[in-house]
């Protein structure tokens, strides 16, 4: 009879201190939302220098002891500011005619007939080889160029993943290609100088991509995790980890105000 005494003044207890926590927890969002509306006030023009509001951000975190959770309140109260996601982030309308470069076989093929649909009108210019088809587009003679990055025999195709990243090539669509002949699908991309976007083809959910320093992978899911994005995968190499999420489009400007603010070394690798 004690210990059944016990346990029902415990749980009463618990049950207190549950509600209180509640409140204070309201109470504590309803606070960092009117913060990050005031921060707002201090982001950059579109172009300008973030470090004022990254150390303020920083340094504010750090003094109120901000979970992951009030991370996610903060910056998606400074992004609910802007109307669109253009107003801060480097990002530019996807070309409607263009030059695409690719080595020409039967599966680039297929993954050039997807991405052809988005064009009003799109040029082939055939390379001999992947290095030359990727030096199309940084030496400008091509917009965008096709690479394989996946596939379901040989999983991430490293060496045309190091292509792109050695020309700095962001991400703009992507699409399998079904193989008859080796009864497996093949991941293809298209690669561009810059950040695009296609504004007549959206999706709800969309993959963001993007690169941190290894040490800040944990911060970064634990953010994520807050959110009702997707983890698709990541890589790691050489001290840095490239992380793919499906994220909704409501969602993007957040999270790319949390990556801009806490984790300056990132380094964006598409949105498509």
């Amino acid at each position: 009879m004690e210990l059944e005494r016990i346990i029902e003044i415990t749980k009463a207890n618990l049950c207190g201190l549950d509600a209180k926590k509640h409140s204070v927890d309201t109470r504590r969002s309803a606070h960092i939302r009117e913060l990050g509306l005031v921060l707002a006030t201090y982001l950059p023009e579109k172009g300008e220098d973030f470090e004022y509001i990254r150390h303020r951000y920083s340094q504010t975190a750090a003094e109120l002891h901000l979970s992951a959770e009030e991370c996610v309140i903060l910056c998606r109260a400074i992004a609910g500011k802007f109307g669109d996601i253009k107003d801060f982030i480097p990002l530019f309308s996807a070309k409607r005619r263009c030059r695409i470069s690719y080595v020409k076989n039967p599966l680039s093929d297929l993954a050039y007939d997807s991405f052809s649909l988005y064009f009003d009108r799109a040029e082939v210019s055939y390379a001999d080889d992947f290095v030359s088809a990727a030096e199309d587009v940084y030496h400008s003679v091509s917009d965008y160029v096709i690479l394989p990055v996946y596939s379901e025999k040989g999983g991430r195709l490293k060496s045309f993943c190091d292509l792109a990243d050695k020309y700095e090539m962001k991400k703009v669509l992507s699409c399998s290609v079904y193989s008859n002949t080796e009864d497996t699908e093949t991941e293809f991309v298209l690669f561009s100088k810059n950040c695009e976007r296609f504004s007549g083809n959206r999706r709800k959910e969309v993959f963001f991509e993007f690169s941190v320093p290894d040490t800040d992978i944990l911060d970064c899911t634990e953010y994520v995790r807050q959110t009702d994005s997707r983890i698709v995968r990541i890589n790691t190499n050489e001290e840095r980890a490239d992380i793919c999420l499906e994220i909704s489009e409501s969602e993007i400007s957040a999270l790319y105000l949390y990556l801009m603010l806490h984790l300056p070394g990132h380094e964006i690798k598409g949105i498509y």
